[in-house]
């Protein structure tokens, strides 16, 4: 189960921020005893010479993570590329893998001293997915331009863009397939750049462009076992358009609809093609949960009495969790999803793991 990445909460903010910092759980589990009891040990990791590094690490199910951290060379704070931190720490992050009670600076693409990355996601071969700056600044935004990449058998890849100045992966499958958003020539008249799009690589036929809902931009943001893909797309190309989530596979991508609104986003993806995430109901003033399973339609999951809620992931076996508003709107509780019913968890922060199986810390 994978949890979605913080930027996509917002897609028209993801074409902005470029930057996919993920909700990953950072729990170590052991069974000790024939009581078969469990302990949790908190591991600090250090830096990469830096005052911090990210709370939000990768995970799989081998042990092994990915996360960034700061280097001791400082940052420009007035430019993206410190991992999120911006103004806070102003020093170069880089991604770094965790292995075995060893971290590894991987690097940025060259200079690497003086470029920043940041990680998108660690598949069960150890291979991550991010971006990283490539040391140009970007003619039309003036900030650095970033490219996606890939970590893999200890080099750094550059993924390219599809015509573009920038790129970014946000996922990666165990079989290496790569997606993310993906710059291309074409003028948007509605950006200060080109249209963005969703784009699946994989190392022997590169980056291919999945296309939009009919619309300008669209962002991939998950890749399943089986090579589906859910992301968002818009579907018109106004000044403010329509997005719908959507799953792609074998070449034909599925608008998957709203909850009455002009705009969804896909959260989580199982390995039986089962989306789910949020939409915006008619009116587009609260979002709902939902849950999109073959041939559809987009299924309500409603709430715990308030007027708002999030679908955050899904397991394999179909069930979901996330967050919804309590009566008053006032308070907010995690829940679980399964088989039509929805199950309060209490005060809870919700998290995720490589795992099938959701993972619940309680507030005691």
């Amino acid at each position: 189960m994978k949890c979605t990445k913080l930027t996509c909460a917002a897609v028209m903010a993801t074409f902005a921020v470029l930057t996919i910092p993920t909700l990953i759980s950072a729990q170590e589990q052991a069974k000790q005893d024939h009581h078969a009891k469990h302990h949790h040990k908190l591991i600090d990791m250090g830096t990469l010479g830096g005052p911090a590094s990210n709370a939000i690490p990768l995970l799989n199910n081998k042990g092994e993570m990915a996360g960034g951290s700061a280097t001791s060379v400082p940052g420009n704070p007035q430019l993206f590329g410190n991992g999120g931190f911006d103004g806070l720490v102003p020093f170069i992050f880089h991604v770094f893998a965790w292995r075995d009670g060893n971290v590894t600076d991987l690097g940025a693409l060259p200079p690497a001293a003086q470029n920043y990355s940041n990680p998108g996601e660690i598949n069960e071969r150890g291979e991550i997915a991010g971006l990283s700056a490539n040391g140009i600044i970007d003619p039309i935004t003036g900030l650095p331009e970033i490219r996606a990449v890939v970590w893999k058998d200890g080099q750094i890849l550059d993924l390219g863009t599809l015509g573009g100045n920038t790129s970014y992966a946000t996922d990666i499958n165990d079989r290496g397939q790569v997606v993310g958003l993906a710059q291309n020539a074409v003028p948007d008249p509605f950006s200060s750049g080109t249209e963005s799009r969703a784009f699946v690589w994989d190392d022997r036929t590169g980056m291919h462009d999945l296309g939009t809902l009919g619309g300008p931009d669209a962002v991939a943001n998950f890749i399943n076992r089986r090579g589906q893909i859910a992301g968002a797309a818009a579907t018109n190309s106004t000044s403010l358009p329509t997005f719908d989530p959507f799953l792609w596979e074998e070449g034909k991508m599925t608008d998957l609809g709203t909850l009455g609104g002009t705009f969804g986003i896909p959260n989580g993806l199982n390995n039986r093609g089962q989306v789910v995430g949020q939409s915006n109901l008619a009116g587009d003033q609260i979002s709902h949960p939902f849950l999109w399973t073959s041939p559809g339609p987009m299924q309500d999951l409603g709430t715990l009495g308030g007027s708002s809620g999030v679908a955050l992931a899904i397991s394999d076996k179909g069930q979901v969790i996330g967050t919804a508003n309590l009566p008053g709107d006032q308070t907010s509780n995690a829940f679980v999803w399964q088989n039509g019913s929805m199950t309060d968890l209490g005060h809870s922060i919700v998290m995720c793991s490589a795992s099938p199986k959701p993972s619940i810390l309680r507030d005691r």
